[in-house]
């Protein structure tokens, strides 16, 4: 009894942990963006939190603003099936769209679907990181399904700071394989992470249109960084496995609850795409 009791408390509690460190990132990379050497070292910083818009809005709503620093709006999206993926979407993409994004649990062909049909860019992040998370991580699982989505990518994060080389090197291989250019990120849990991970881009991106086209058209912007030695993995050790599993619980258990709700979203966010089409096809 007094086993099963602990038993009950520590998933108990890597649940509530994965709660946690999957949904409040974007505040600790808000602070981070204010460190002196983050804004004097980069002119340009891309919120990708994980699974919100919580970042970039911070930021908006703190009323700093720089003349001379972009600050873009991304995601990182919680697939059903194959893990993370960075999303950007452009400007005038309908708010039902990003919307939808807030829920997780959308399987990777709707994914595609809704970004590319917003014109919008998307690719795997981290994809030799720990499995449930990453997508060539969890390729025995459906591996002839895999095959047939990395067609549709635009690009693949080659430099993660919180990764090992081994990963990352496997990453830039990997998008090799796909022929799209590479990202980077510091994917930063806290603030001593933000700006450990760059790509150099060209001076002329400063939206996120800028950035969509920069990609569509092909370019491969240099990818590097610093790792970040401090990460849970780092500091736990092995028992990092038993978090990994939680984290799949969490991920399948939040997807279900979710279903009512990203449904609802999904046909939402359908049919603000299908007025935009219509409205710019008359147009035309």
């Amino acid at each position: 009894m007094k086993k099963r009791i602990i038993g009950a408390i520590a998933i108990a509690c890597a649940v509530i942990w994965c709660i946690r460190y999957y949904t409040l990132n974007g505040t600790f990379a808000v602070h981070g963006i204010y460190q002196e050497e983050v804004y004097t070292m980069y002119d340009v910083v891309e919120f990708d939190d994980c699974m919100s818009y919580g970042g970039y809005e911070a930021y908006v709503n703190s009323g700093k603003k720089y003349d001379d620093f972009v600050v873009l709006r991304g995601i990182e999206y919680d697939s059903l099936e194959f893990g993370h993926f960075i999303v950007i979407l452009p400007s005038d993409t309908p708010d039902e769209v990003y919307e939808l994004l807030r829920y997780k649990g959308l399987t990777l062909d709707k994914l595609i679907y809704i970004v590319h049909c917003s014109d919008g860019i998307l690719g795997p992040a981290h994809p030799y990181g720990e499995p449930f998370m990453s997508f060539a991580s969890t390729m025995y699982w459906n591996q002839p399904k895999q095959i047939a989505h990395m067609v549709h990518f635009d690009f693949v994060e080659g430099y993660n700071a919180c990764e090992s080389n081994k990963s990352n090197r496997y990453a830039r291989r990997f998008a090799s394989d796909c022929k799209v250019p590479l990202t980077a990120g510091s994917d930063a849990h806290g603030s001593d992470c933000v700006g450990l991970g760059y790509a150099l881009l060209p001076e002329t991106i400063r939206t996120v249109d800028d950035l969509i086209v920069y990609y569509k058209e092909e370019n491969h912007p240099k990818v590097g960084g610093t790792r970040y030695g401090h990460t849970t993995k780092d500091r736990i050790g092995s028992f990092n496995k038993v978090l990994v599993y939680m984290f799949y619980l969490y991920n399948k258990v939040g997807a279900m609850f979710k279903y009512p709700k990203r449904a609802k979203a999904f046909r939402n966010a359908l049919r603000a795409l299908n007025r935009r089409y219509i409205i710019f096809r008359d147009r035309s």
